[in-house]
């Protein structure tokens, strides 16, 4: 057991300080979401709502099937070898246009064929959303190259961008010009498009300076390495972005676009509350790598720490959750009611997020997917059975219940692999606390 003044450590203090700058970043990244949500909720409704968010889930279910857990891999490479980008950045930039490239031919072509699939969601905007799909899993790949490389800055920067233009257009598209939703997915999809090629471009002129070669062509051996590390993430992240994103497209499907948009920013909450157990566990994977953290014992004083955070956030989201109807108007009046269902769920979540990054530094072991998948049938055929007589509330509850399942399988093989309590592990102690708490007064005054 570590006591609080473990956390004073320089390296402790560089790895808050790049959190607290990710943090502020993704907060301004929420920020912008709900703001840009709320403008369509008030000038389109909550129809239009629940169509933008099934084509972002529809996009983030493409670029993690299509991308084979090839980001992970990119930032674990990386991070153990600088040497690699150049050829990293070649096979990255064939894999999201030939992945990508497909994917985006499978969904243009279900959505002339098929087009009842998508539920309520116009095949025209499924198609514009589509095209932009091979530079949106282009721009995850460079940005897994930058966090590999501990380039926090230009990571929080560009993860920033596209956001932020996001809350610019429908200002422009919908209040300003008085366009719909066709002119507002159109410039979203345009934006993924530049900025992913701008930070393509810019990591390529980084490299020429350095006199490192980029070569865009098949390496077998780097695509193996890619593709070998890839596969271990891949099933346990495909299975968890469809227990996390999926049941919005079943609502959409069975309910229709109006409960959607409501269960959409339901979710959009739980989004929120794991900004920062999310952005603590995309900085811990790399530093993990690095240290060959075997003995969980890094993992664990993170752990107990974010504990702390998520129940913090957690009750402070319940009043956010009462507010948020006056936002976004009174057909929004069930998201107090979706996000209590939601919160213990997104409680475990936030914690298995950093804690499964022990796993994910080692290899990630096969039993990890497996209790996602497992997991994720059980949640797909509960989503379809349910949903369609009890809605967005039987998707809440059990998505909670399902992101529950995987953080007590996982906590159990943790506890097996490095034999930490559960006490050790998730409580944090009265003397730590402390430490915590004075280490936050150290760093807010160092700040004012």
């Amino acid at each position: 057991m570590t006591d609080g003044s473990e956390i004073a450590e320089p390296g402790a203090l560089v790895f808050s300080r790049q959190v607290a700058i990710t943090l502020a970043a993704k907060i301004a990244v929420a920020g912008s979401s709900l703001l840009a949500g709320i403008i369509v909720a008030r000038w389109l409704g909550a129809a239009s709502v629940g169509i933008v968010g099934s084509l972002v889930v529809l996009t983030v279910l493409a670029i993690n099937f299509g991308g084979f857990g090839i980001s992970s891999a990119i930032t674990l490479l990386v991070a153990r070898d600088r040497a690699k980008v150049p050829g990293i950045l070649g096979s990255a930039v064939i894999t999201a246009f030939t992945s990508g490239g497909i994917l985006t031919s499978v969904v243009v072509v279900l959505a002339l064929e098929q087009p009842t699939f998508f539920g309520e969601v116009p095949s025209q905007l499924v198609i514009i959303t589509a095209v932009a799909i091979p530079f949106q899993m282009l721009y995850s790949f460079c940005l897994a190259i930058l966090l590999g490389r501990g380039e926090i800055g230009r990571y929080n920067l560009f993860d920033m961008m596209a956001p932020i233009f996001f809350v610019i257009n429908p200002m422009v598209a919908i209040i300003l010009l008085g366009y719909g939703l066709f002119v507002l997915v159109t410039l979203n999809a345009g934006v993924n498009i530049v900025i992913s090629l701008l930070l393509l471009f810019l990591i390529f002129q980084e490299l020429r300076r350095d006199r490192e070669s980029v070569q865009f062509k098949i390496q077998p051996a780097l695509i193996r390495e890619m593709f070998g590390y890839g596969s271990r993430f891949f099933v346990a992240m495909a299975a968890a972005v469809v227990i996390l994103r999926s049941d919005l497209l079943i609502v959409n499907y069975f309910r229709g676009s109006t409960e959607a948009g409501v269960y959409a920013v339901s979710t959009q909450v739980g989004t929120l509350l794991l900004l920062l157990p999310n952005v603590i566990s995309t900085l811990l994977f790399p530093r993990v790598t690095k240290t060959r953290d075997e003995t969980g014992s890094m993992t664990c004083r993170v752990v107990r720490h974010t504990v702390v955070i998520m129940i913090v956030v957690c009750l402070a989201a319940i009043p956010l959750s009462f507010v948020l109807p006056l936002f976004y108007g009174p057909a929004f009046a069930a998201i107090p009611i979706q996000v209590m269902i939601l919160l213990p769920g997104v409680a475990v979540l936030g914690i298995l997020s950093v804690q499964v990054q022990y796993f994910s530094s080692l290899g990630l072991p096969r039993i990890i997917p497996v209790y996602w998948v497992v997991t994720m049938i059980i949640s797909i055929l509960f989503d379809i059975f349910l949903i369609p007589s009890f809605g967005a509330y039987a998707a809440a509850a059990i998505s909670s219940l399902s992101y529950a399942l995987v953080f007590f399988l996982v906590a159990l093989t943790f506890r097996r692999r490095t034999g930490k309590t559960l006490r050790e592990t998730f409580l944090i102690s009265v003397p730590e606390f402390r430490g915590l708490l004075n280490f936050g007064r150290k760093r807010s005054n160092s700040v004012a």
